[in-house]
C-alpha cells in the first residue's frame, strides 16, 4: 500500500479487523477446549496459540503490507505475529518474573507490541519512526495490565486480549500515520 492508502484506510475499518481477530480468538479457544477435553488432542494449545497470533497478524498488521507482493507480506506478518504471541505466552508462563505478577504481563505486553511494530517496519515495509516506539510500549503495557482484570466466567481472558489488540491497533495506526503525514512534501 502506498502511504496515502494506509492513511486513508480508516481506523474504524482497522478496529473491525481487530474485532474479527478477537472473534477468531474466541472460536479458536473454544475449539482448543473441545479438542483438549473430548477429542484427546493434548498438544492442541501450542498450535492454536500460533493460529491466534497468525489471525491477529493478518487482520491487524496486514493492512500495512505494501502493494507489491501484498499476500506474501501479509502471510509473513501472520507468521511473525504467531511467533510473537507464542513468545509472549512463554515469557509469562516460564519467564524470569513470576507469572502471577502484573509486571510479567506488562513486560510481555510491551515487548509483544514493540515486536509487532518492528514486524510491520521490516516486513510490510514501513518507515521507522521513533514516535511509534513509546506508543507501542504504552499500548502494550496497558494491554498487558488488562489481563489482571478479572471478570466472572471469563476463562479465556477476553478482556485482556481485547484490550491489548485494540490498543496495539490504535498505536500502530497513529504511529505510522504520524510518520506518513510528516513525510508529505511541503506545498
Amino acid at each position: 500500500m502506498s502511504p496515502s492508502t494506509v492513511t486513508s484506510f480508516p481506523l474504524l475499518a482497522k478496529y473491525a479487523l481487530a474485532l474479527v481477530s478477537l472473534i477468531a480468538f474466541v472460536a479458536i479457544s473454544l475449539l482448543g477446549e473441545h479438542l483438549d477435553s473430548g477429542a484427546g488432542f493434548s498438544e492442541s494449545g501450542f498450535w492454536l496459540r500460533l493460529a491466534t497470533g497468525a489471525v491477529f497478524g493478518a487482520c491487524v498488521l496486514g493492512p500495512y503490507a505494501a502493494a507489491a507482493r501484498r499476500v506474501p507480506r501479509i502471510l509473513a506478518l501472520a507468521v511473525a505475529s504467531a511467533t510473537i504471541y507464542w513468545l509472549a505466552v512463554r515469557f509469562v508462563a516460564d519467564g524470569p518474573i513470576p507469572y502471577d505478577s502484573i509486571v510479567s504481563l506488562v513486560v510481555a505486553g510491551s515487548g509483544a507490541a514493540l515486536l509487532c511494530g518492528l514486524a510491520v517496519i521490516f516486513t510490510a515495509p514501513r518507515a521507522f519512526a521513533w514516535g511509534l516506539v513509546p506508543l507501542l510500549l504504552v499500548a502494550g503495557a496497558l494491554g498487558g495490565a488488562a489481563f489482571e482484570i478479572r471478570i466472572p466466567n471469563d476463562e479465556l481472558l477476553l478482556v485482556g486480549h481485547a484490550t491489548w489488540q485494540l490498543l496495539v491497533c490504535l498505536a500502530v495506526h497513529y504511529g505510522f500515520r504520524r510518520t506518513e503525514i510528516s513525510q508529505l512534501p511541503e506545498p
